[in-house]
């Protein structure tokens, strides 16, 4: 037996046990307050080292914005100018990355802009983009991965004037619910978290994963419906692991939101893909089901097997008047656009993108500023024995819209933009992206964050 899945089936073992722990209501980040200077909206984020409490019997070493686990929500609309003031109370560096975040290159939060332990970095920009469901991790070169497993996420919401004239559930932590979705390994006696970043794992499985699936930072927790119509901002925030989520009686949903904007309009269906570091925005509506209907939360995972992430008491909701109209938004046609470059990446599966791997000097893309280019991105033609075989793709800066998937158009859950694409072994994906506004070094990587911290990214300088 390799070492990297004698690792895997011991963390198997070790957290088999945790499944008997009693469920508890599902926390609900706070918003991120804020104040007002110069017309500028100033938040504080402080990144900690704490304890954290992920059942009534088991806590663990953790890291947290704000708070000993995850961080607040940010909440803003688009045309803000914002202001973040960041400190590091942790023993390490760390930075702060807005994923899915139109910003200039100095803002981004990437490996370029680190946070020294017991430092400060200030972050200024304006919301250049339309509404969505984002979200703030670390991206400090080699320990993105492990810290955001400790617990370094928060979601990042944008409201414009279209999505808050459309009538859908927008009443934070009533009916407009995030779900960061997580998946841990603990030692023997469920009192710390365990964590390998090694390359056998990477290569092998593609990263980190656990067999505790957690929701919030809670152990399969309990959400009491207060909205007849409730909507879950949700977000894979794993390290590797991929999650086909469906609701347990296996009946639908209506999808309105990919990563990065509403879809044009909502998609029916009783199931969807996550891949790490993507996001769905779905709504549920909880008066097709009988009062003491049992109802849960579910994901298959890339192995096959069938958890859960959470329950639904449903007995208490009440009809707030919200909807999901017909038409959610208007993207633009993807393929009546003027492509100035074309380029092609493949995703290699020796942790490299073309065949290079991550160099803090080299610039492996250089693109023109207002430029609009179709990327190619190719899988891995190698698929491992132990189930590993995909890859994924987060691209700083833009948003992007998939053209298509193996010369087919894509899923109308995948019309909308997005920053992070699933890239299936012997897959061709095309995307398409304007490169706009701001100048400067950004960087392109797989977000199985083991494998970016093992060097599968690069770097592209739009000028």
């Amino acid at each position: 037996m390799t070492k990297a899945k004698c690792v895997l089936t011991i963390l198997f073992i070790k957290t088999l046990h945790l499944s008997l722990l009693t469920a508890e209501d599902l926390p609900i980040p706070p918003l991120l307050d804020y104040t007002r200077q110069r017309g500028q909206k100033i938040f504080e984020l402080d990144a900690k080292e704490a304890q954290h409490r992920f059942s009534s019997k088991h806590k663990a070493q953790t890291l947290g914005y704000n708070g000993d686990y995850l961080g607040p929500t940010i909440k803003v609309q688009a045309g803000d100018a914002v202001s973040f003031k960041v400190k590091n109370s942790m023993s390490e560096p760390t930075t702060v990355h807005w994923h899915g975040l139109h910003v200039p290159a100095e803002m981004d939060g990437n490996m370029f802009q680190p946070i020294r332990a017991g430092g400060q970095w200030q972050a200024n920009y304006t919301i250049k983009q339309e509404a969505g469901s984002f979200w703030y991790h670390p991206h400090k070169m080699g320990k993105t991965a492990k810290q955001v497993y400790q617990g370094l996420a928060g979601m990042y919401i944008i409201e414009d004037k279209n999505s808050m004239s459309l009538g859908l559930p927008s009443q934070y932590g009533v009916d407009d619910i995030p779900l960061v979705l997580q998946d841990k390994a603990f030692n023997r006696s469920g009192n710390n978290l365990t964590y390998d970043g090694s390359i056998q794992t990477a290569m092998m499985y593609g990263g980190m994963s656990g067999n505790t699936f957690i929701v919030n930072g809670v152990l399969q927790p309990t959400f009491k419906v207060q909205g007849k119509l409730t909507r879950f901002r949700v977000l894979n925030a794993s390290n590797s692991s991929l999650y086909q989520i469906y609701l347990s009686d296996k009946s639908s949903f209506q999808i309105i939101a990919g990563d990065a904007s509403l879809l044009d309009k909502p998609v029916r269906t009783n199931t969807i893909l996550l891949s790490p570091g993507e996001r769905t925005e779905i709504v549920i509506d909880f008066s097709r089901f009988k009062k003491n209907d049992k109802l849960q939360l579910r994901a298959t995972l890339k192995d096959g097997r069938e958890i859960t992430f959470m329950s639904f008491d449903r007995n208490n909701y009440k009809d707030m008047g919200s909807k999901v109209p017909r038409k959610l938004n208007t993207a633009s046609n993807v393929n009546k656009l003027k492509i100035d470059k074309q380029r092609r990446l493949k995703m290699g599966h020796h942790l490299r993108i073309n065949g290079s791997t991550f160099d803090p000097g080299k610039i492996n893309i250089k693109i023109k500023e207002g430029d609009t280019e179709e990327w190619i991105v190719q899988g891995s033609n190698m698929v491992m024995r132990g189930g590993f075989s995909f890859h994924n793709l987060h691209i700083h800066d833009v948003t992007f819209q998939i053209k298509s998937i193996n010369g087919k158009r894509p899923k109308p859950e995948l019309s909308g933009f997005k920053d992070t694409v699933f890239i299936p072994p012997r897959s061709e994906v095309r995307l398409i992206a304007k490169f706009k506004d701001y100048k400067g070094k950004y960087v392109y990587h797989c977000h199985l964050l083991e494998h970016e911290d093992l060097g599968m990214m690069g770097i592209f300088e739009v000028g």
